[in-house]
């Protein structure tokens, strides 16, 4: 494992490519999610309303991308464009990884360096975020938040350019997405951690205050830009009270989505191996120069990479939320991963890079069962059903019912509101989906923005009602 096998290849094209072909369903197929149907349900209908929402929440930088978006006259099949972008997203910044751990020397050789590097750019963290195409630029965020600590402690230059740009990019982090930003702690984990040397304090610190940093800024956005704006700010989740309960769910929510790293099911099996790995990759650490510091290291930028939403009463645990937990406890899965393929020096590198194969190929497996399957499923349910009711010159109004939703019609894996999730079931979804129908198949029928009715009392004069679910039922062969 310590002999440096790829010399002939440059390493970094390799790493591009393992994670540009383990992306391609998000590019090759043409698909929609969630709130990709508001985006092209507003682009049809020639308005805007997410803008004012983005600015409110604190994410000013990702309000002006998702507008350029509404620009560009966006249909279903350009949004494979967005996707590709995150999926370019996610390759530069595992190269970026590469390329930060060999210059800190992290690991002993290079080969470990790239098989971390692919493995956390296959995360089901970004997996989301590619496969989503409202969150494709969260990818990139994560990015920004890795640039901008590589700025502050590996760049050669004055120390006051570097500490005014790696604020810059902490803050353009946060200001597409806050956990993104959390990220940071992520990042010097890996360094201060995964490396023999003594434990650096000043690193420890720097990253500690640029993350604060970047938090203050993320406060300004949240409460003073909109205010400047219009006048007005949300109220934030509240502050949580009950510490034990938050612990409990820490531990039964993001732990558990954390440790099953590449494993979007969550089986049981699966997380008491992947748990297994995971302590001897603990073990690996607590071997290393100061390893019982660096382990209390780990508890804390693991925690802290995930502390604004341990900090809020709202539980509610997704992969999107969570990209710092998830680098932290899969890296130390990795080094467990790692050990145990040292302890073959025979055929150490081939089962590395039969894991590699194995994670690359979740990825795409993942994807498609999660996302490209029960979206394409969805829309061609609501078109049959659409077709069935509605005749192409019937000029009256379509309502939609979504109070019988059928989640497991086409994906049996659904986990938070992400893989295998239906867009079917929510209230703004539908208008998008049949608005996007009404322009490809030539209906005559009109839909209110808000289509979504609880009885059927409200639509009776010149109305008809979809069922989203019926529709669902009618194309699934699972029922």
């Amino acid at each position: 494992m310590n002999q440096e096998t790829w010399k002939p290849i440059k390493i970094e094209v390799i790493i591009f490519l393992i994670i540009i072909i383990s992306y391609c369903p998000v590019y090759l197929f043409s698909y929609a999610f969630n709130d990709d149907y508001a985006l092209l349900g507003q682009v049809l209908a020639g308005f805007c309303d997410t803008f004012k929402w983005d600015i409110m929440s604190g994410r000013p930088l990702f309000a002006y991308l998702r507008l350029m978006a509404y620009k560009a006259n966006i249909d279903l099949i350009d949004l494979a464009y967005l996707r590709a972008f995150s999926a370019l997203c996610a390759a530069g910044f595992s190269v970026h990884l590469y390329m930060f751990l060999k210059r800190k020397s992290i690991l002993e050789s290079n080969f470990k360096r790239a098989f971390l590097a692919i493995s956390l750019g296959l995360l089901p963290t970004f997996q989301v975020y590619t496969s989503w195409a409202t969150c494709s630029v969260y990818v990139m965020a994560t990015w920004l938040s890795l640039m901008s600590y590589d700025c502050l402690t590996g760049v050669k230059s004055r120390y006051a350019g570097r500490a005014i740009i790696s604020f810059l990019l902490i803050s353009a982090s946060f200001a597409i997405y806050q956990p993104a930003g959390m990220a940071l702690l992520a990042f010097a984990f890996i360094e201060i951690c995964l490396s023999d040397k003594k434990i650096d304090v000043k690193k420890c610190i720097l990253s500690l205050v640029l993350t604060a940093c970047g938090v203050v800024s993320s406060a300004i956005m949240t409460k003073i830009i909109p205010l400047m704006m219009y006048g007005e700010a949300f109220q934030r989740a509240a502050l949580t009270h009950d510490l034990i309960g938050k612990a409990k769910w820490f531990v039964s929510g993001p732990m558990r989505i954390a440790l099953s790293n590449y494993n979007i099911t969550l089986s049981v099996g699966y997380l008491v191996i992947s748990s297994i790995v995971t302590i001897v990759g603990l073990f690996s650490i607590f071997r290393l120069n100061n390893g019982g510091w660096k382990l209390l290291l780990v508890v804390i930028f693991g925690i802290g990479s995930f502390s604004l939403s341990l900090i809020v009463s709202e539980s509610w645990a997704t992969w999107r939320t969570m990209p710092g937990l998830t680098i932290i406890v899969t890296t130390i899965f990795v080094v467990g991963l790692l050990a145990f393929c040292d302890r073959l020096p025979s055929f150490g590198s081939t089962l590395a890079w039969g894991l590699a194969a194995v994670i690359a190929a979740s990825c795409s497996y993942n994807i498609v069962r999660g996302f490209v399957i029960p979206q394409r499923s969805e829309l061609q349910s609501l078109a049959a059903e659409l077709s069935n009711k509605v005749s192409k010159d019937y000029s009256g109004e379509v309502m939609i019912d979504i109070t019988n939703p059928t989640y497991d019609a086409f994906s049996k894996v659904q986990r938070t509101d992400e893989f295998g999730n239906i867009s079917l079931a929510n209230e703004w979804s539908p208008w998008g989906m049949a608005l996007y129908l009404k322009n490809k198949k030539g209906f005559s029928f009109e839909i209110p923005y808000k289509p979504t009715i609880a009885n059927p009392n409200q639509c009776v004069d010149n109305c008809i009602i979809i069922s989203t679910g019926s529709a669902m039922l009618k194309s699934t062969t699972d029922f």
